[in-house]
C-alpha cells in the first residue's frame, strides 16, 4: 500500500501547518536574518547587563584586595583601631565581659579556685 503525501510535501510553503508566505517560519534567507537579528539582540542585552552590574566609579582604587587600606594616617573623624594588651596578672583568667563606664576600660573575668568560681573587676 503506499504511502499518502502530506500538504506539507505537496506545498512547502506549509511547513508549520499554516497557510502563509514561504520563509516566515525560519526557513530560507529571511530566517537566517530573523535568527541573526536575535543573536545581535542577545549579544547587546548581555553587553548592557554586564556594564550596568559592573558600575562605574571615578579615579582609581590602587588595586589592592578588599580591606586592605593604608592605615598609616587616619581621616579626621573616623575611628581607629588600635591593639591593646591585657595585663599578665589575666593570663588565667577567663574575659566575660569588657566596657566602658566614664571613659574607662572595665574588664569582667573569671576563674575557677578550689572548685569556685572567683569574679574580677578590672579598671584600666
Amino acid at each position: 500500500m503506499p504511502r499518502e503525501i502530506t500538504d506539507a510535501e505537496k506545498r512547502p510553503e506549509i511547513l508549520c501547518g499554516n497557510w502563509h508566505q514561504p520563509d516566515c517560519c525560519g526557513t530560507g534567507m529571511e530566517g537566517m536574518k530573523l535568527r541573526l537579528k536575535k543573536w545581535i539582540a542577545a549579544i547587546v542585552g548581555t553587553v548592557f547587563l554586564a556594564g550596568s552590574l559592573a558600575g562605574c566609579g571615578k579615579g582609581e582604587t590602587g588595586g589592592g584586595a578588599a580591606g586592605q587600606e593604608d592605615m598609616s594616617e587616619p581621616e579626621k573623624g573616623r575611628y581607629v583601631e588600635a591593639e591593646e594588651g591585657l595585663p599578665e596578672e589575666l593570663k588565667e583568667w577567663k574575659i566575660r565581659q569588657i566596657f566602658t563606664q566614664e571613659d574607662k576600660i572595665h574588664l569582667f573575668a573569671t576563674k575557677i579556685e578550689n572548685d569556685k568560681t572567683v569574679l574580677r573587676e578590672l579598671r584600666m
